[in-house]
């Protein structure tokens, strides 16, 4: 009986970290960013090694931000844009992009979770505006070679800003699909 007892009582203290939320899991296809927020002693703050996948040990009170590292694609709709001959279209254009994993828990410190939204999405939709105003509704339905002019222009910008902003990601791919003007043009 008495075995039994400290068999329980180890199995107990055993399982108790992960009882008490004192671990955190990172899945595959994603990169952990440590968050250190002591109640007492020692200092915070985002811990300069990413946690790769598994699960580790840590205080109750360290968070555990996961960012993607596979690539991520964000449409963004462009309606009733105006061309150069005042003439609206409506098409949708995306970026493909990834983070650099090594570097997940500097974009966490610098840039946010929220980086695209707060870095990138409007000098995306405004290089995107821009190459629609600078040609005709003709040119941007028919010439397959002006989008795709489009779409290095702006990638080449694109991969420019973040450069200069250091932002550790990568910007795969920019794609502007079909141009469509409205249906009294047609």
């Amino acid at each position: 009986m008495k075995n039994m007892y400290r068999t329980l009582m180890i199995a107990v203290v055993a399982l108790l970290p992960f009882l008490t939320g004192c671990t955190k899991s990172v899945d595959p296809g994603n990169v952990g960013v440590i968050v250190e927020k002591p109640y007492i002693f020692g200092s915070g703050g985002v811990n300069p090694t990413p946690m790769q996948v598994g699960r580790s040990f840590f205080a109750p009170s360290t968070d555990v931000v996961e960012y993607s590292i596979q690539p991520r694609r964000i449409d963004e709709k462009f309606t009733n844009l105006i061309t150069k001959q005042n003439v609206p279209v409506s098409f949708d254009a995306y970026i493909q992009f990834h983070i650099i994993g090594e570097r997940a828990p500097e974009l966490h410190q610098k840039f946010g979770p929220q980086f695209y939204e707060n870095n990138l999405e409007q000098p995306f939709r405004t290089m995107v505006r821009d190459f629609a105003r600078s040609h005709t509704v003709f040119e941007l339905t028919t010439d397959a070679k002006i989008t795709s002019e489009g779409q290095d222009t702006i990638y080449q910008e694109l991969v420019k800003q973040v450069k200069k902003d250091n932002m550790p990601i990568v910007i795969d791919n920019i794609v502007i699909g079909a141009v469509m003007p409205p249906k009294e043009v047609l």
